[in-house]
């Protein structure tokens, strides 16, 4: 035999084999997983968010899942509100802190989970103007946590209360925006 009808038959001896018994791939895998995933309140996870301010109530526990910004009057304030045509800055109003493991969380916000962020946004709030939240003080992005009580490095958010604007549209929420490009 010469070494052409060799290989032609060895060839279909194999491409017959491959086609009678399969190739050993398969379409479809059916396999039963676990998944746990613990979340916690805003003071013990993995990014912390806390209020500094009068203006923000929390529970100051770790079971709240969410806090209220209200920026009306408080507790022996003699006036009643912010100036009118105005604009009226609040420092350090929130405090957000890494406590997870992850280095350089850049954090943002947005008004809606999925739209690109920004170091501030603005919410009109119907009656009374604009209500427009900024990174503050500390440093962004921030630093994973380091073990010590302190968490990880933290950033201050400021919100300013813009009364100029005669009809704002009524936006309703600020999302926080946690990103570890």
């Amino acid at each position: 035999m010469n070494r052409r009808s060799v290989l032609v038959g060895l060839g279909t001896i194999v491409a017959g084999g491959g086609a009678a018994l399969g190739t050993g791939a398969f379409t479809t895998v059916e396999a039963d997983r676990t998944v746990s995933v613990s979340t916690s309140g805003d003071g013990s996870a993995f990014l912390s968010i806390s209020g500094n301010s009068e203006y923000v109530t929390d529970g100051d526990n770790d079971t709240t899942n969410e806090f209220v910004i209200d920026l009306g009057s408080h507790g022996s304030q003699q006036g009643s509100g912010f100036n009118e045509n105005a604009k009226t800055v609040l420092n350090d109003v929130l405090t957000i802190t890494n406590q997870g493991s992850s280095d350089g969380v850049t954090i943002g916000f947005a008004k809606s989970i999925g739209s690109g962020s920004s170091s501030s946004e603005t919410i009109g709030v119907s009656g009374v103007g604009e209500v427009t939240f900024t990174i503050g003080s500390g440093s962004n992005p921030l630093a994973a946590a380091t073990g010590s009580d302190d968490g990880g490095a933290s950033l201050n958010v400021d919100i300013t209360i813009d009364t100029t604007v005669d009809s704002p549209s009524d936006d309703g929420s600020i999302v926080i925006v946690a990103d570890t490009a």
